[in-house]
């Protein structure tokens, strides 16, 4: 693959990552007000296949800042995509009995390194490869009791990516820039396991421009 088609599909590969991340998977503080918060997710999209980790941590009912990691790959090669995403999430609204939904705003930002074939190529002909993406966005989610150690909460997301991959050519440099908005749903069963501890199951869906992207992340929430 030359280096321009490269770099062209890599930023590809950066939104579908950052974007499905961003709409259903930051904010332990959708579910609890102070505490931790740690996820294992998965997603698909096309030939796209994601593992992703996720740590948490919320204060103050309102402040949160964590890390996600993922590790992509290209099911029709061997290209590998690794990234690492701190973010900060921010909650001006809190569900209570006069309110009824709580909202998160977030923004993330990640460095990401490519292995595989292709890049060994490039990398040999003198053709450095890196990249990054930033993502910022919105959340609304409402829990629903559904029994005494059930909340069934659904919520809905918008965020826009936008990622960048660079090609350095003995000392050139060659960068594509691609940005993109996407809407998300999930719906996450969370399920208590004493009272400051609760296990969650959260499959959802991102819609991104004609795109659909699947997924599902299983974690673990400690606090209040």
């Amino acid at each position: 693959m030359k280096a321009h088609s490269m770099v062209h599909y890599l930023t590809l590969v950066l939104i579908v990552i950052v974007t499905f991340g961003s709409n259903t998977s930051l904010g332990q503080g959708l579910y609890i007000s102070n505490g931790f918060g740690a996820f294992a997710g998965f997603s698909s999209h096309d030939d796209i296949t994601t593992l992703s980790a996720e740590l948490g941590y919320v204060f103050s009912g309102i402040f949160e800042f964590g890390t996600t990691v993922a590790v992509s790959t290209d099911d029709n090669s061997d290209l590998t995509a690794l990234g690492i995403a701190p973010y900060v999430s921010l909650y001006p609204i809190r569900q209570s009995n006069a309110i009824p939904f709580t909202a998160g705003l977030f923004a993330t930002y990640e460095f990401e390194s490519f292995s595989g074939d292709a890049i060994d190529v490039l990398n040999d002909a003198g053709i450095e490869i890196s990249g990054y993406a930033w993502g910022v966005g919105g959340v609304v989610v409402r829990s629903f009791q559904a029994s005494p150690v059930i909340q069934v909460i659904p919520s809905a997301g918008v965020s826009y990516v936008r990622a960048t991959v660079k090609a350095e050519v003995f000392g050139e440099t060659e960068e594509e820039v691609n940005g993109s908005t996407g809407v998300g749903i999930s719906l996450a069963l969370m399920i208590d396991a004493s009272p400051r501890t609760a296990f969650l199951i959260r499959p959802g869906v991102t819609f991104r421009e004609g795109d659909t992207i699947f997924g599902i992340s299983i974690g673990f929430i400690g606090g209040s």
